[in-house]
């Protein structure tokens, strides 16, 4: 690598100088344009400056300090890459896993600092950069993670691979001058702070538009799906069960919910809606699925369930409310229609049109599961009654 040994560490340092200043600025601008969600951004921003600090500091510290002095600005550089990079790596963790104590980060980084600032002129200099191996294999291990869910992730976790790499080889060199070392750490500097950036952001705007789809289709207070994310899944099942087996529809409607809200106000009526949710969602199977529909108002889509299945998921589910010990009680009412009987023939507006008229039947008597049509009586009202002796 002849041409290797021929770069000016100079302009070496001005093109990383450069390209760190460009990186911190897209990520300081990307951060302010998050508003509300900054929060996932500033854990690596921290990271971001800490090592463009490093890089800053021996230049500025030739300008700025007075040669009488005899400050060595270089001491400080160790310290700073390894808790900026200590940051990052906990930056990935936020963005992959949600907030996290700021506190353990402040005082794991500032330990990893006070240390390599201690060992670096007393110890053997292959400390520091078995250190900075640790630190990389904590950047890998999170990259990878992100990976899991993210392409960015993958991009960090390779650069966090080629940053193990050369810590490696620092660890076992011999015979490289501090000169050739120096070249080959500012071009490491320069490789990881574009791909790591790169790699960061991308799996920011990423888990950004995962989150606005997931929030464009459900319910911001129960985490039922909304009607809009609903409808296309009620669709293609329909589809799916013309074809190969049946689809029921539950329509349920908490009862008296208005009086709930009016005698004890709207934030125990909100537990009631969360309530009535958590407790549907135990007593249905992965398939199945769930959405506010508006209101007060439940839908859930049962596939390939026949109408006596509905029933039973029903009652299942009324049963389950009717345990559990929490105040305020409260019932709920259901009409249950099936997508293959002879008034619906698999038509998505006559099975949730067929469903809301067995809900307006069920809500005369509360507390009441209707699945045929006829007089305002349930499914089970029905049974009970046939059970009993003439007299």
């Amino acid at each position: 690598m002849e041409w290797f040994n021929h770069l000016d560490p100079d302009a070496l340092l001005a093109f990383n100088l450069i390209l760190g200043i460009s990186m911190s600025v897209i990520l300081v601008v990307t951060r302010l344009g998050l508003g509300n969600a900054a929060g996932r951004v500033d854990v690596w921003l921290v990271g971001s400056f800490l090592l463009l600090a490093a890089r800053l500091a021996v230049p500025l510290g030739q300008l700025l300090l007075p040669v009488a002095w005899e400050v060595d600005t270089s001491e400080i550089v160790f310290p700073l890459v390894l808790a900026g990079l200590y940051w990052q790596a906990e930056g990935m963790r936020v963005l992959h896993r949600g907030p996290t104590r700021l506190r353990r980060i402040v005082i794991v980084s500032l330990t990893l600092a006070v240390v390599a600032g201690l060992v670096q002129s007393r110890i053997d200099e292959r400390v520091l950069p078995a250190l900075l191996c640790a630190v990389n294999l904590l950047l890998i291990r999170n990259a990878v993670l992100l990976g899991r869910h993210f392409w960015g992730g993958r991009l960090l976790a390779v650069a966090a691979s080629i940053l193990l790499t050369f810590n490696v080889l620092m660890v076992t060199a011999a015979g490289h001058s501090p000169e050739e070392i120096g070249r080959r750490a500012l071009l490491l500097e320069m490789v990881w702070a574009l791909f790591s950036t790169a790699g960061f952001l991308q799996c920011l705007y990423q888990d950004i538009r995962d989150r606005l789809a997931a929030a464009a289709v459900t319910d911001a207070l129960t985490g039922a799906m909304n009607r809009t994310g609903l409808m296309p899944m009620l669709r293609r099942d329909i589809e799916l069960a013309r074809r190969d087996g049946d689809l029921s529809v539950v329509l349920c409607d908490l009862d008296h919910f208005k009086s709930i809200n009016d005698t004890l106000g709207h934030p125990t009526g909100d537990k009631v809606l969360q309530r009535f949710v958590a407790k549907a969602k135990g007593c249905l199977r992965a398939s199945d699925l769930l959405g506010r529909w508006g209101g007060e108002e439940f839908l859930v889509v049962l596939p390939k369930s026949t109408l006596a299945e509905a029933v039973s998921v029903a009652e299942r589910v009324q049963q389950t409310i009717a345990e559990c010990e929490a105040a305020p009680k409260f019932t709920f009412s259901a009409g249950i229609a099936c997508a293959s009987e002879a008034r619906v023939r698999y038509n998505l507006e006559e099975l949730l049109a067929v469903a809301d008229e067995r809900l307006y039947v069920a809500k005369r008597t509360r507390n009441t599961v209707v699945s045929t049509d006829g007089p305002a009586s349930s499914q089970r009202e029905s049974e009970q009654r046939s059970d009993e002796p003439a007299s």
